[in-house]
Formats: C-alpha cells, structure tokens, sequence
C-alpha cells in the first residue's frame, strides 16, 4: 500500500487496472487448469473403461482353443485403429509374453497412478508432464484356457497436450492482448477520471500562490453560466454564483427554468441569477466532474471575495491617506504595527521609520503611556477599552512637544492580547488661535470695560444735563404759554407770532429732554414696568389726543376712534400713554395736512391685544421700514422737514412695547399712508414684575 501510496494518481489506477486483469487471466488458467482440463481426463479415462469393459466382453466370447498368438492378432486387429493405440501385450498369469505390438518399455523413470479399477480391469496413468499415457490391464480367464490372460494395452491422448499447449498460448495471447488494451484503455480512461483531479491539483497550487486569474482563465473564456442584469443583457463581468443548484441538486426546475427560456425575460424569471446554464448538459451524475465544476463556482466566489477585500483594501488605503488626522496602532507589545501619513505629517516620522521599528511609547512623554492606559481602561472617557477626546501631548521628530486630542480603542487579537489604534487631533492651530482668542478677549474686556466707564460717564453726563435743562425750558415754557393766553395783557399779532414760535421750539426741546431721560433710563435699566388693569379709551387714549388736540386742529387732521368702551388689559398706564405719544405725535409732525388719523383696538384670536395707529400720507419704502426703530435713526423725509427730533422716539417705542411682552411694526406702501401696528400678551403682570425684579436688582 505505500508502494502505491506513493505512485501518481493516474499510475495507480493504471496498475491498479493490469492487476486485476492479470488476476482474471491467472484465475482463468486456474479454472482450465482445475476444471477444463481434469474434466478432458475424466472423458478420456471414461472412453477407457469402455473400451476396457468392450475388451473384456470379446475375450470372453472368442472361441475356444484360440492360440494365444492369433488372439492376440485378432485383438490388434480390434484396436489398432483406436485413437491414441500405443502398444498392445497379451501375457498369461505368469507373465510369460505372449503376443505384443509395440512397445510399453517408455521411461523407466515415469511413475504410475492407478485411476480407476473394476472386475478384471485396472487403468493406471503416467506422472509428468509429457503427453500422459494410459495402461488399461485386463485379466480374462477363457473358457478353454488353464490359467488367465493378461492383456496390456498401451494408450495416449494426442490431443491431450496440443490441447493444454492451445489453451495456455490462447490463455497467453489473450491476456497480452487484453493486458496491451487493458493499459491504453485504463490509461485512457484514467486519464478522463483523472483530469478533474489533475485540475483540481492544479487550481489549488495556483490558489495557493495566490494566481487567482490564472484559475479562472478557462472558466472566464467559457463560463458555464451567464448571469443577466437585465432583460436581454449578458452580464459576462458579474462572477458565476458560489453555490450551483444543479451542483447541489436543489431543486433546480424550480430555480432555472433553462427550458423555454427564450419565452421568459428575466424579470419574469422567478429566479434573477440566470437562464442560460450549460451544468446541466455538461455535468450529468459524473461526481469528479461535478466536484471539479463546484471548485470553478468556489473560485469565482473567492475570486469575487478577492476582488471585494482589494477594493476594501484600496478604500481603507486611500482613506488612511486622505485622514488628516494621524492613525498609529500598536500590538500589545507596544510595536507600531499602523503609521498613516496624518501620523508623518503630524510626527514628523517617515512610514518606514516608524513602521515595526519604533514603540508607540517613543511618542509621548515620559509616564504619559501609563496615564493613558488608565484612562483607556477606565469610564470616564467612553468607556471601558474606550477613549474618547483625551487631551495629551506628543513628541515629534525634531523634539517639539504637541498637543493633541487622542481617541482609542481596544482591537482583540485573540485570547488576552489586544492591539489599540489611536486617533491624533492636531490641538496646535486650535491652541495658538485660542490664545490669540483669549488674548483677543482680555483686550475686549479692557476695551469693553473703558466703554463702560465711558458709557457710564456719558450716561450721567447726560442725566445731569437734561436734568439741568428741563426746569429752565419748562420755567420758559410756562412764562411763554402765559404770554400766549394774554395773561399779563393783550398782544400784538407779531407779538402773538413770535410767542407762538417760542412756545413750539420749547415743547420741541421738552420733547427731546424727555427722549434723553427715557434712554438713559432704559440704558441703565432703570425703566420699571408697574402694570395694572387700565381701560384703554379712559386712561390711555383719550388723555393722548386731549394733549395733542391743538396739533392735531392746527393741521387739520380728521381723528378716528375705534376702541371699545369698557376694554381693559393689564399694562403700565404711564409707559403706555408715552407709546401712544410718540405714535401719535409722529403721525401729527409727519402726516398729510387735512389728512385721517385712526387709533384702533382690538383682542385678537389668540387672545391679545392689537393697537394700531394709521395717518394718511405718502407711505414709506421697505428700505425705510427697517430703519424705523433703530436708536438715532431720522428717515430723509423727516430730516427735510422743519421738525426737529432726536431719532429716539420709535426706539424708546419699541422697548417700551417689549418690556410689556409684546412686539410692534410697521405697515405701509407708498401712497397708502403709515400703520404702527402693537401686540400685548394678556398675561402682562407676571411678565412686568419678573422684569421689575430684575431691574431691582
């Protein structure tokens, strides 16, 4: 068996097959040398005992007084002509020779063996391998005789030995021939058995080399089955499936229906892979054949895995490289096993510096590595195995110290032994722009401080000067206004004209005094909001056209008032007149002569209050609209005219309105007049006395 063990797969078979042929011809020459040839002798041996028990009876009945020597001749002349007559001798008991014909005297050497016997017969046989020869002795007693006769009759079979001679050369020819035919045959069809086995042999050396194409050459020249994208497309780039139904012998009329293909397009299919297949012609119950077919399925699948790991590996590659930030694993040794090229860009480390040669401990600072085991073992930066920004500084190439924000985790290499890839954040850009932001800072807090005090400086400045201005102007306007009514006498109409002019620019500075005062106070917050319960068109709107009256007469204005009685709402009645004041005296300085004038309230469905107030005039543009209520803001058309003003008014408006919780804005098209338009949440006491405490405190 290790002879054999040792031979070629085909050789064995072949040797294998001349064996057992050489075995059938040996047992062939067995069978006619234990069977067809003992029987041939059992035939002969039975033709002699005949022949013998015929003798017998003639002897018997020759007549009496017969000389022995005419006996003898009678006898010859019976069987001279027997097939095979060697020798005849007729002796009496004492073996005195009586007649003979021929001669018995053969080889004194060859033995004898005594085949049969019967009443005055006996039939002995040569040993040896010559032609074998036959004594048939009979013994008769005549009836005119004294003592019995011996007959000796000498017989061979001719045919005997060219028989045994044919039949071994036939046996030899035969088994050449069959041994020639059988070795060409065998190799033949060892061969054909063998092929699969000898493709198979060969793939795998190729797969173990790592030749992946070369395998599949043949397959890709002539695959065995063609899988389809899409109706009436071939797709020959797409590898044949790793598992073949008709391989596997799974059911495959159910998942191929090969058979009338051309009337089925692939969607109708009820299998996607395929309709054209080769397997099953090619394959049939050949089990080499199929196994060889499955290894070709197998390698496409590992050709396509291949294929799929490359491009895997080709992505993960450009990735690595793409990363800005630097990537560097270690094994559990601490040995560089990873080094993007974030990591030389960061480092300062060349890929073949580091890779393999370096330890991931040659990166950090001395005790650094212990801290950052700790940390990776413990909870607080992601987790166990986890880290996850964790701020650490580096050691480039050239000595200089980075900080970095590292990630990291634990990659099992299998059993106790881990492996740990980090992420590198290069910190420096981040740290010099935030210093340069804290630095940035400690100015602007300098700055914002020296404004402060500034502000502050202005703030009180202004305090004191409005505070300063305001009794003398009011003083004045009183003394004017006195004049004005002819309280201390009757005036002249220039004398009335001038009192008129003076009593205007007084009420104007007035104005502008209380603006000043209203800013300071909102810029040191010191506006509180006292809300309470107010009717609108008692407390607040007609106490405001009451002192606008003689404005709104002198230029004619026809006034419209749409608030229903009785409707109250929680708000500061004093701040609020002051809203409706500059709405209102805005609309009277910038309003059209003999023009309208509405002031409308309403509860909304949502609940809150809606105050508008409309003066017909030219209307203002867009651009204009979002300049309204910004702080020293005066739009060009309120700058041509003759009115004064400090810009603050719709400032101080819309803070007023803000610090109520609500919100204001402006409608308007040019030619279609100019809206105010004001929103009050219903729940203003809450919202006013958290904004009091604050301003309290």
């Amino acid at each position: 068996m290790e002879f054999l063990e040792r031979l070629k797969f085909k050789t064995t078979i072949s040797v294998v097959s001349l064996t057992m042929i050489f075995s059938v011809a040996l047992a062939a020459w067995l069978g006619i040398r234990m069977s067809i040839l003992p029987a041939m002798e059992e035939r002969v041996e039975d033709q002699l005992q005949a022949l013998g028990e015929n003798l017998h009876q003639w002897l018997e009945a020759a007549p009496r007084r017969t000389a022995p020597k005419e006996l003898g001749t009678r006898l010859h002349e019976q069987i001279i002509f027997y097939p095979g007559f060697h020798a005849l001798r007729l002796e009496d008991a004492q073996g005195t020779l009586l007649f003979a014909s021929g001669s018995l005297q053969d080889d004194p050497s060859r033995q004898w063996e005594v085949r049969r016997r019967a009443k005055g017969m006996e039939l002995t046989r040569s040993k040896g391998n010559g032609t074998p020869l036959y004594e048939l002795v009979l013994t008769v007693a005549p009836p005119d005789a004294k003592t019995p006769l011996v007959v000796r009759l000498g017989v061979h079979d001719p045919l005997m030995k060219p028989m045994r001679e044919r039949l071994l050369q036939t046996l030899l020819l035969t088994t050449a021939l069959i041994l020639i035919a059988g070795y060409f045959i065998s190799r033949w069809f060892t061969a054909r058995i063998t092929h699969p086995v000898q493709r198979l042999l060969e793939m795998t050396q190729l797969l173990a080399q790592g030749r992946m194409h070369d395998v599949l050459k043949s397959v890709d020249v002539n695959p065995l089955c063609r899988p389809v994208s899409a109706a009436g497309t071939w797709d020959l780039e797409v590898p044949a499936p790793g598992m073949c139904p008709h391989l596997t012998q799974s059911g495959t009329e159910a998942l191929f229906p090969w058979r009338k293909a051309e009337e089925k397009s692939a969607h109708q299919a009820p299998h996607p892979l395929c309709t054209e297949c080769r397997v099953p012609d090619e394959v049939g119950d050949n089990e080499l054949i199929r196994l060889l077919y499955s290894f070709h399925f197998m390698a496409s699948e590992i050709r396509s895995y291949q294929d799929r790991l490359k491009n895997r590996y080709e992505f993960e590659e450009r990735l690595l490289a793409a990363c800005p930030d630097g990537i560097v694993a270690n094994d559990a040794s601490g040995r560089v096993i990873l080094f993007n090229s974030g990591a030389e860009r960061l480092l300062g480390y060349k890929v073949s510096e580091a890779l393999f040669r370096m330890n991931v401990r040659d990166f950090y600072p001395q005790g650094e590595t212990s801290a950052i085991k700790k940390a990776l073992l413990s909870d607080d930066y992601g987790g166990p195995g986890v880290l996850v920004d964790y701020n650490v500084t580096v050691r480039t190439k050239d000595g200089r110290m980075l900080p970095v924000r590292l990630s990291a985790t634990l990659l099992p290499e299998g059993g106790d032994t881990y492996s740990v890839v980090g992420f590198f954040h290069d910190l420096s850009e981040l740290k010099a722009h935030m210093d340069a932001l804290m630095q940035t800072n400690e100015n602007l807090n300098a700055a914002n401080r020296q404004l402060e005090r500034l502000n502050r400086y202005y703030l009180e400045m202004l305090s004191f000067v409005t505070h300063e201005l305001k009794s003398p102007i009011a003083n004045g306007y009183m003394s004017a206004n006195a004049l004005r009514q002819e309280i201390f006498g009757p005036l002249r109409d220039e004398q009335k004209r001038m009192v008129e002019a003076i009593c205007n620019n007084l009420n104007q500075s007035m104005e502008m005094i209380r603006h000043y005062l209203d800013l300071s106070r909102i810029e040191k917050d010191e506006l509180p909001v006292r809300p309470r319960r107010v009717r609108l068109d008692q407390e607040i709107v007609a106490p405001v056209l009451s002192a606008l009256e003689p404005s709104m007469q002198e230029k004619g204005l026809r006034v419209e008032v749409d608030v229903p009685p009785g409707l109250a709402w929680t708000l500061d009645p004093e701040l609020f007149r002051g809203v409706m004041t500059n709405l209102l005296s805005n609309a009277v300085k910038y309003g059209e002569p003999q023009g309208r004038l509405l002031v409308n309230a309403a509860v909304t469905s949502t609940g809150w209050l809606r105050l508008k107030v409309w003066n017909s005039g030219p209307g203002l543009s867009e651009e204009e609209q979002g300049r309204l209520f910004r702080k020293f803001q005066r739009l060009p058309s309120a700058r041509r005219s003759a009115t004064r003003g400090t810009g603050l008014g719709l400032f101080i408006t819309k803070t007023l309105v803000e610090r109520h919780g609500g919100r204001i804005w402006v409608e308007s098209a040019q030619g279609k007049g100019v809206a105010f338009v004001m929103d009050v949440p219903p729940g203003m006491g809450a919202h006013a006395e958290s904004l009091s405490q604050g301003e309290g405190e």
